[in-house]
């Protein structure tokens, strides 16, 4: 368990996992600051405790702005004791257009490293700090269904283990924590035949238990440790047929 009241800022909390992960927060009692590019939605969260919920809107491509953003709502809580990052997007791309895998570039790769870096350096002078970041199973092993996104997933996997390892070297006490979902009900998930499919959540309560916990990797849900073990050794030739 988290023991006492934390301090914990949320990326992406307007909708899906983030967002149902912000409002156990809450209800458990810490100091929760939200941001994501759309505010009405981080607003109604609000509603739920006024007087321990900061809000503001963040856009992860921005990243002058979007640390700007960061720095305040870590002053107006008062400090940060753990950093959440579920932003994050990606589209089935048979086609190969440039244009969704641009964004997908700059959301899951040139935005996450933006503020992951940011969190990872501010824990350092801190002293202490846990960063918790929702990749992908897709990140395991890139798929012809979506290329760049599962890439993106790839990166962001290899980013958290290599700062893991620097934290481990410098003796730096910061825990990092590595999500894996396989397939949760949201809108970004869309599509047919789906299977093993997690309510965000359920998907929510298993990330909040492995944030208190201080997991390193975690997947959601725990079923598809399975699945990334299969995605791991089977051969290439064999995977792109499925």
């Amino acid at each position: 368990m988290l023991t006492g009241q934390k301090r914990i800022l949320i990326i992406g909390a307007s909708s899906g996992i983030g967002k149902c992960c912000a409002e156990q927060l809450i209800r458990k009692g810490h100091i929760v600051a939200i941001a994501a590019r759309r505010v009405r939605p981080l607003m109604e969260i609000r509603r739920l405790d006024s007087s321990r919920v900061f809000v503001r809107r963040i856009d992860v491509c921005n990243r002058q702005t979007a640390i700007k953003r960061i720095n305040e709502l870590i002053k107006a809580m008062g400090g940060c004791d753990i950093y959440l990052h579920s932003s994050g997007t990606g589209f089935i791309n048979h086609s190969l257009r440039w244009q969704p895998e641009k964004e997908t570039i700059d959301t899951n790769i040139n935005g996450f490293t933006a503020l992951i870096m940011h969190m990872y350096k501010y824990f350092v002078k801190q002293g202490h700090g846990q960063i918790a970041a929702i990749t992908s199973v897709a990140g395991i092993r890139a798929n012809r269904y979506a290329p760049v996104y599962s890439s993106s997933k790839a990166y962001q996997i290899a980013l958290l283990a290599a700062l893991r390892a620097k934290a481990w070297h410098d003796k730096c006490p910061i825990t990092i924590t590595d999500i894996r979902p396989g397939f949760v009900d949201t809108a970004m998930a869309g599509g047919n035949r789906l299977f093993w499919v997690a309510t965000p959540q359920k998907a929510a309560k298993q990330i909040i238990c492995a944030i208190e916990k201080r997991k390193t990797i975690i997947y959601i849900t725990r079923r598809w440790i399975l699945i990334g073990w299969l995605m791991r050794v089977l051969p290439e030739r064999l995977m792109a047929r499925l």
